[in-house]
């Protein structure tokens, strides 16, 4: 007998489901919701980011109308998950703005969320200095470039931000020398 038994297989329980259409407008999914081969380090970056973020709010509830700001969001694709995620799997209803100072990156994630019915999802092209909300319960700053972090992390206590999540970037600038 060449059968294989699979009982033993299981299923990698992700917090994102791969049909969501703005994975595949973003570029991480073919049209029948298949993570493309070149973007699996991507899918799994986007699915470890979640992992955090859930493990996070457990301990750090967000109020339901959370207000977030997403510094140097780039093209979009933890922005997108967040605002995902928050909505279709925690149910609330989340305020995410993405700063980003690439007016055709911002241009493109805008009809990208328009296109999803993502309401609460906008982009702005700003600087990080600039950027005032009216209440800021969550920032977000990954790689932000250069001295961008930095910035991120001056407005995250300027505005109260209840919770920050920031990593670092690696300061293209000093990698010259």
């Amino acid at each position: 007998d060449t059968t294989v038994d699979t009982a033993h297989d299981r299923s990698k329980q992700r917090l994102l489901d791969s049909s969501a259409p703005w994975l595949h407008t973003l570029g991480i999914t073919t049209a029948n919701g298949q993570v493309r081969a070149d973007t699996q380090d991507k899918w799994r970056q986007i699915n470890k980011y979640l992992e955090i973020i859930d493990s996070l709010l457990r301990e750090n509830p967000l109020p339901e109308d959370a207000c977030i700001a997403d510094m140097g969001s780039g093209k979009g694709y933890l922005t997108f998950a967040l605002y995902d995620f928050l909505k279709n799997r925690l149910g609330l209803q989340p305020r995410i703005t993405g700063i980003e100072l690439r007016p055709k990156l911002v241009e493109f994630c805008n009809r990208a969320a328009r296109t999803a019915g993502f309401e609460g999802l906008q982009f702005i092209s700003q600087d990080i200095s600039e950027y005032r909300p009216e209440r800021l319960d969550m920032l977000i700053a990954l790689h932000a470039c250069d001295t961008a972090t930095d910035l991120a992390l001056a407005a995250g206590v300027r505005n109260q931000a209840k919770i920050i999540v920031a990593a670092p970037c690696c300061h293209k600038q000093i990698r010259k020398e």
